[in-house]
């Protein structure tokens, strides 16, 4: 038995088999959309001016990504650029909160808000967006709420902007829209009339968003179409967000695998045996940032029969396992299956294991960075410290996408705190935890008060 002596004061709760309360919890800031219209889009080119561009459509609405808010609209420039960055005027702003903060929706603040966004400069892995004068290209905004956003100093997020919020927007440009990856959201089906549905996140029975499907929308099974979604599934869908606003389902499986009874999102705390692990515990917190764990724990069985998932993304996971054989305190996943009725400890037989992005927070260890394996060490400062106890490995690839002034591997110091967006994996050949990462972000100082 491994068990981490660090989480051993954890108490043994039943609130989160509940599995909107479980998806709710992980929003990390209470904000679950925000919705604007674009009043004015300007590119601004490192050389000569540029006139404003409409976008279409003239609104747009960024939904929750592991932490971020993100959408998209098509702009057609009048020049090739290059360009640095985009000014943007924002106005009627609303954000869409989720229930265990504030139901419905709170206006920003202020309104209209115009900030500059910078592109961040091609690394020379990436390939280099080819724009062509008087052709649409897609403008793509994301929105971190931890960063823009005051708090409200219990754990939630207000409509108000911090004094400068720019810092809390990123931009891209994309020639090609279909390179862009999927957004995840989890709720309730509800006024299923093929070929949409809507989908409730605030667990309130109130729609969040209406979801297209299509042709091309794959169902996993054992949904084998649309027609097999009903009234109430709870259900985990990736989305395209398209030129006109809608969201188009690419793919569509429920959450909690087909009796649809329990299952919740959380790290492991420890692992029951290891060769082959006989089970996990999990413990919750939101994921974004990495935020300390309230006194709740799930035992989550495995058996032969347990299927593993890994929700990659972009991100290279070659030469990396998840098994039952590769299980490991702080990877942060979903359990589905079935609750185990009368179980004491709270239990799930776990049918599914599906393994998702994580936040973590920390500096760099001295003379740890290595450009030729693209790798440095990290020492934890967030909460999953508490399961991650040595230095971690982190592995970088031409496509992790570094932010906050940051160009690629060589740029970063002993002294700055990095916020690293990734998935916690084995090495299959020496079985070393190793996050690979999406992203890695310079954190913000924060002055003393």
């Amino acid at each position: 038995m491994i068990r981490s002596k660090k989480v051993g004061f954890l108490l043994i709760a039943l609130g989160l088999l509940v599995p909107l309360a479980a998806a709710a919890s992980d929003s990390g800031s209470c904000i679950v959309s925000m919705s604007a219209t674009l009043d004015s889009v300007v590119l601004n080119p490192g050389i000569a001016g540029e006139e404003p561009v409409t976008p279409t459509p003239t609104t747009i609405t960024l939904v929750g990504d592991e932490g971020k808010l993100k959408g998209t609209v098509s702009i057609t420039p009048a020049g090739a650029g290059p360009f640095t960055s985009v000014s943007i005027t924002f106005s009627g702003i609303s954000f869409g909160t989720f229930a265990d903060c504030a139901s419905g929706s709170i206006a920003g603040s202020p309104d209209p808000l115009t900030v500059e966004i910078p592109f961040e400069e091609e690394d020379e892995d990436d390939d280099t967006e080819e724009i062509t004068a008087g052709s649409p290209v897609t403008l793509e905004i994301e929105f971190e709420a931890e960063d823009g956003l005051e708090s409200d100093g219990a754990g939630c997020f207000t409509g108000t902007f911090v004094s400068d919020p720019s810092d809390a927007f990123e931009a891209e440009l994309e020639d090609d829209a279909g390179e862009e990856e999927d957004l995840e959201l989890s709720g309730a089906v509800g006024n299923l009339s093929d070929p949409t549905f809507d989908l409730d996140v605030n667990g309130d029975g109130t729609p969040d968003y209406t979801i297209t499907t299509d042709g091309s929308t794959e169902f996993d099974d054992p949904l084998t179409g649309f027609g097999d979604l009903g009234d109430g599934d709870l259900v985990k869908v990736e989305v395209v967000v398209q030129p006109d606003g809608t969201l188009l389902a690419t793919e569509v499986e429920l959450l909690f695998d087909d009796d649809g009874e329990g299952g919740a999102t959380g790290r492991i705390a420890c692992v029951v045996e290891s060769s082959p692990a006989s089970s996990i515990d999990l413990v919750f917190a939101a994921s974004s940032p990495d935020h300390p764990f309230p006194a709740t724990t799930l035992q989550v069985n495995i058996t032969d029969d347990t299927k593993y998932k890994v929700n990659k993304g972009n991100i290279n996971t070659s030469g990396f396992v998840f098994d039952r054989d590769n299980l490991s305190p702080a990877q942060r996943l979903t359990a589905a299956g079935t609750p185990v009725s009368g179980g004491d400890p709270p239990q799930v037989d776990a049918s599914k294991l599906i393994l998702k992005l994580q936040m973590v927070d920390g500096m760099v260890v001295d003379g740890s960075v290595n450009a030729s394996t693209g790798t440095f060490q990290l020492i934890i400062t967030s909460a999953s410290d508490v399961l991650l106890t040595e230095p971690l490995t982190v592995k970088v690839f031409p496509m992790t996408k570094f932010v906050g002034r940051l160009r690629n591997i060589n740029n970063l110091n002993t002294t700055d705190t990095y916020r690293v967006t990734g998935l916690l994996m084995k090495s299959s050949s020496d079985g070393t935890l190793t996050f690979l990462a999406k992203k890695v972000k310079k954190q913000k100082l924060v002055p003393a008060p």
